[in-house]
């Protein structure tokens, strides 16, 4: 475990919260590898990829208590459940689960709002592929506003998955389409692949990209060599995506917004001889809305009992009194 040390040795010399992120592919890998490291405002993760129970066991004891959490890849990719074996192995770090597809998601929507400067009306984009992140990213984008058309394998379910992800667009918004093949596809402003095969984006491709496009491999080595060097030559420009783009998302849970919340925004307690909620806490009918529950500065309503708001005409002197008591404590 030569190469973990240096990379813990190498994150001691950072003035930020160390964390160590380990994960599994489904594809064919090394038994261990050193990923890129990734940074925030607040952290510093070093990076591991292991593909066996026996790696993923020692990886995990050398981590354990020399960085303050350990992310674990929670996705079945393989048969090596390493929440199983974190929990096991790990006893003075905290273990936070997460799921490296959701970061890949984030980071190739990222990607796209920024090519196209979250203008996404009148932006066609041709997906290869409708995997889990290829499906979660075509309604992502078709609900932007943009017109997404997939190319998958296998059309016959390709076009019952794009049939159910339709069923769940907003009700105005256009359809995604799914087509064979490439001939079928009119002139696209972007090009997503993800898929598990290599080499499957050719040259044919090119037909129905131009000047200033972008194509995305977010599936690695799924453009052909032919297909990268007439699309350079073209004006298409090639992007792999980066999922450290999308680290900040997996962070979430560990920022302190986030901390915030929990201990200082959601909860539910008497004030002032009143009940007062906050924070997406369902209320008792009656109950005082505040916008955070240790330190109060706003009043949002009365609860109904059930979620929800109740209309000012149906206060009661109750309401109303509570209301008035909370007013008062607030100016």
């Amino acid at each position: 475990m030569n190469q973990i040390e240096k990379e813990l040795e190498f994150a001691k010399k950072k003035e930020l919260g160390m964390l160590a992120m380990v994960s599994t592919t489904s594809g064919r890998s090394n038994s261990f590898s050193v990923l890129p490291r990734r940074y925030t405002e607040h952290f510093l993760a070093i990076n591991f990829l292991v593909s066996n129970e026996e790696i993923a066991e020692d990886c995990l004891r050398c981590l354990d208590g020399r960085v303050n959490y350990i992310l674990v890849d929670q996705e079945l990719k393989k048969d090596l459940n390493l929440n199983r074996i974190a929990k096991n192995v790990v006893n003075k770090s905290e273990v936070i689960a997460y799921k490296p597809n959701d970061a890949t998601l984030e980071a190739t929507d990222l990607l796209v709002r920024e090519h196209v400067a979250d203008h996404f009306l009148d932006k066609n984009i041709l997906m290869v592929g409708l995997g889990n992140i290829g499906g979660k990213l075509a309604l992502r984008l078709q609900e932007r506003g943009a017109q997404v058309t997939v190319i998958a394998r296998n059309f016959d379910k390709a076009t019952e998955t794009v049939k159910g992800l339709n069923h769940i667009l907003p009700r105005h918004a256009s359809s995604i389409h799914v087509v064979k093949n490439v001939r079928e596809v009119n002139k696209q402003d972007i090009l997503i692949s993800f898929v598990s095969a290599k080499n499957v984006v050719t040259e044919d491709y090119l037909d129905v990209l131009g000047e200033g496009s972008i194509a995305v491999d977010g599936g690695i080595n799924n453009f052909s060599p032919d297909f990268i060097q007439k699309a350079t030559e073209t004006g298409v420009k090639n992007i792999r995506v980066d999922v450290r783009l999308g680290f900040p998302y997996t962070l979430h849970k560990l920022l302190p917004e986030t901390k915030h919340f929990f201990s200082n925004v959601q909860g539910k307690r008497k004030f002032l001889e009143v009940n007062i909620v906050a924070g997406g806490i369902i209320g008792e009918e009656g109950d005082v809305i505040v916008d955070q529950i240790k330190h109060p500065t706003q009043i949002i309503g009365i609860a109904n009992g059930t979620g929800g708001l109740k209309d000012e005409n149906e206060y009661t002197e109750r309401d109303r009194s509570s209301l008035h008591t909370i007013r008062k404590h607030l100016k």
